[in-house]
């Protein structure tokens, strides 16, 4: 069977810059100080958004929060019943809150 090149992948890569070099990355559960073990504790509000709010700085900051609550949004209308907090994090050098690929995963 020949590669059809002409399909999109469904992730893109986030912990990257422009020239390949790697972004730093925390999610959530390190912003909480909490282990993996303990992923499906809390709300979302005070674990998820407060503490995003308290670590995203900057110009940008608003736009982060915006990403991040679209996010959480698309989690909700997919049903994603495994958006625990390592499925969301902080990038270094650019602000931005991600989705992991775990939403598009098969597991």
């Amino acid at each position: 069977m020949q590669p059809n090149n002409d399909l999109l992948p469904l992730n893109q890569r986030f912990d990257r810059n422009e020239n390949g070099g790697y972004l730093g990355f925390e999610d959530f559960t390190v912003l909480n100080g909490v282990t993996a073990a303990r992923k499906y504790e809390g709300g979302y509000e005070t674990k998820l958004f407060r503490r995003a709010a308290q670590f995203i700085m900057g110009e940008r900051r608003g736009e982060a929060m915006r990403h991040l609550f679209r996010l959480f949004v698309l989690n909700c209308a997919v049903r994603n019943g495994d958006a625990h907090l390592k499925s969301f994090g902080v990038v270094y050098d650019d602000t931005r809150v991600n989705k992991r690929r775990r939403l598009l995963s098969p597991r």
